[in-house]
């Protein structure tokens, strides 16, 4: 066997070790690892004839004329409720009774069946929903639909 011969053998064999070991290399230890998924702060909720149809568990949610987006959990892209509907703080209490210091009382419907009623501290109606802060809330609930709001004397 001719001497070139084997000197090019050898480069090849060496050639292909070396691509294995850049294909299969290690993590360095200064890489990181993708950060965790943002937590899920809010719950949606779309009502149909007076019951929930669909409940999402959001990142954030944005009211607007033409209805609520919900980034929802898991999902690159917004989902869109229409009609009645509640975007809620995930923790947020299913009940706000009368006290002292409340001053409307809220009752959202639904193809006349009653949704939920609150009793707040404060209620800002708006184009895109009405925004509740439940007593001791420390972030609004909004609700979109059929809505009374009455002050309580």
């Amino acid at each position: 066997m001719d001497g070139n011969v084997l000197i090019a053998i050898i480069c090849g064999v060496l050639a292909i070790i070396g691509i294995v070991a850049l294909i299969a290399r290690p993590r360095r230890n200064g890489e990181q690892a993708p950060p965790p998924p943002p937590p899920v702060r809010y719950k949606a909720t779309l009502f149909n004839n007076g019951v929930p149809v669909r409940t999402f568990r959001g990142l954030s949610g944005s009211p607007s004329e033409s209805g609520l987006y919900v980034h929802v959990e898991g999902d690159q892209h917004y989902t869109v409720m229409g009609g009645c509907f509640i975007l809620e703080p995930i923790d947020a209490a299913t009940n706000s009774p009368r006290t002292p210091k409340s001053k409307y009382k809220v009752t959202l419907y639904d193809a006349g069946n009653i949704i939920r009623e609150w009793y707040v501290e404060q209620a800002s109606p708006s184009k895109s929903g009405l925004y509740l802060l439940p007593e001791g809330a420390k972030e609004y609930t909004i609700v979109g639909g059929t809505f009374l709001m009455e002050p309580l004397t």
